[in-house]
């Protein structure tokens, strides 16, 4: 099995702001592909794909790190992590908030 730790990949996350207008600039996310390369290679797709998926999730809102091994938002990832209910539910909670901005 292989671990890796996420907070050692370099990912610019951009801050959503509020004006006039509500805007979220480009998100981007940066793997450093030799820190895959380092894993058998029957494990560094899932692994990639696990880490993208961590990383989004920064991006779309969730700026800490889950204390629950279980969630995809823990600061580990390894090549079995999955979403969780509570990433399921922790988006939802951030995307059902009523938002007072004229768009």
């Amino acid at each position: 099995m292989a671990f890796l730790p996420v907070g050692s990949i370099p990912v610019p996350l951009y801050i959503p702001s509020v004006g006039p207008k509500y805007t979220v600039p480009p998100q981007m996310i940066e793997v450093n592909l030799d820190v895959i390369y380092d894993h058998e290679e029957d494990v560094r797709l899932p692994l990639l794909k696990n880490i993208a998926t961590h990383e989004a999730g920064h991006a779309l809102g969730m700026l800490g790190h889950s204390q629950n091994k279980a969630d995809m938002m823990y600061s580990v990832t390894d090549e079995h992590s999955r979403i969780s209910q509570r990433d399921i539910n922790t988006l939802t909670r951030l995307y059902q908030r009523k938002v007072d901005i004229p768009l």
